[in-house]
């Protein structure tokens, strides 16, 4: 072993390579990771205590099903503290007499609450925005929230939090997160699930901040229903399955008129009983539907995740053209490396952990890096299987 800083010009050419994809890192990537966990930050500091302001709202429950879950969604939903009117209306779609039983004990005691139901015969369409729509039809209020029977509210003052923004005559459409109880994932690849989920979120989220939204979380969204029928609805998505929470919010958004909320109380849980398969399904049909909305921000998010991944490789590459047992070949790539993964690892474990996903540290810096594989894995396998997103199917 020796110390000899006289190394090749190949070796500082690599050197300089793995420095100029970390600047990009930290100038350009670890801000929008950090963009969520700051606008959290700036919704906590938010009064809402001037009950004038607050609209009167229905919030549409698409319900499929699910009723181990129903009963417990809507009576958090019917507990609410808001100072304005609002009433709960159940779309069921899968036609189910414990849905009816469900909301027939719970009418008797909030009065509040309305059930309807999707027409048996419908075919070929998304039964999931068939519910949205006449749920938004049956709506008496000015302003509608959206969820279903797999989302959990935690929180006594969600649609407080949620309705704030409406205050504001600009404000149209408001977004809020919804994301999986990591710690109940015990199944091999959670760590992978968790980490892809928040990343997704993390992207648009981050592009909704900036003012450039394109999509939203199904189970917490709201918008003022005179949006949904200038917007024709979901007309120019019939044909797909999906697409209510992203080509739709990519239609009715803008810079001016969208709102990210982000407070703990306004963030509510996905109570699923299979992560593999709900989150694979779930970013499956994202992928397809992605291509309907704009690219840029995840071009730009994929861009600093593979920024990072060079800057490691390049690193590495240098010190062994500098010679393997040259040490401060080695001491300069650990350097590199060191500031790299130690910044990404901390950046991300702090964001996760605002947004409610799981604790990770030492295996973020690899997920980062090879997320765009998964992501290529991703389009692949939509690109092979696209029928499946299509309602004929």
């Amino acid at each position: 072993m020796y110390f000899n800083p006289d190394i090749s010009t190949t070796a500082y050419i690599l050197f300089g390579i793995s420095l100029l994809a970390l600047v990009f890192v930290f100038l350009f990537y670890l801000p929008q990771v950090r963009a969520p966990r700051r606008r959290k930050d700036e919704c906590r500091a938010m009064a809402d205590d001037d009950t004038t302001c607050f609209p009167a709202v229905s919030i549409i429950v698409y319900a499929h099903d699910d009723n181990d879950n129903l009963e417990h969604a809507l009576t958090n939903l019917l507990k609410q503290d808001y100072p304005g009117l609002y009433e709960v209306i159940v779309v069921n779609e899968g036609s189910s007499d414990a849905t009816l039983s469900v909301v027939s004990m719970l009418k008797n005691t909030y009065s509040n609450l309305y059930l309807t139901y999707t027409p048996d015969g419908a075919r070929s369409l998304s039964r999931k925005k068939l519910a949205i729509t006449i749920g938004v039809k049956a709506a008496r209020n000015p302003v509608v929230g959206i969820t279903d029977d797999s989302t959990v509210v935690r929180s006594t003052r969600w649609l407080r939090k949620m309705m704030r923004h409406f205050a504001d005559p600009a404000t149209e459409v408001v977004l809020g997160l919804s994301m999986p109880a990591a710690k109940n994932d015990t199944a091999w690849g959670r760590r992978r699930r968790a980490f892809d989920f928040t990343a997704s979120a993390v992207t648009w989220l981050s592009a909704a901040i900036a003012g450039r939204p394109y999509r939203g979380a199904s189970g917490n969204i709201a918008f003022r229903r005179d949006k949904f029928f200038d917007n024709k609805g979901f007309s120019s998505s019939l044909n797909l399955r999906s697409g209510d929470d992203d080509i739709f919010i990519n239609e009715i958004t803008n810079g001016g008129n969208t709102v990210v909320e982000l407070s703990p109380e306004a963030m509510t849980r996905w109570k699923i009983y299979n992560y593999r398969a709900s989150i694979t399904r779930h970013r499956l049909s994202h992928e397809f539907t992605g291509r309907y909305v704009p690219h840029g921000r995840r071009v730009f998010i994929a861009a600093g995740e593979l920024m990072f991944g060079v800057s490691a490789l390049a690193a590495i590459a240098g010190a062994l053209v500098a010679g393997a047992a040259n040490i401060f070949g080695w001491l300069v790539a650990a350097v590199l490396a060191i500031t790299g993964v130690g910044a990404v690892a901390a950046t991300w474990r702090k964001t996760m952990i605002a947004l409610g996903s799981r604790r990770m540290f030492l295996s973020l810096p690899w997920l980062v890096a090879t997320r765009p594989a998964r992501n290529l894995a991703l389009k692949v396998r939509v690109l092979l299987f696209p029928g499946k997103n299509y309602t004929w199917n």
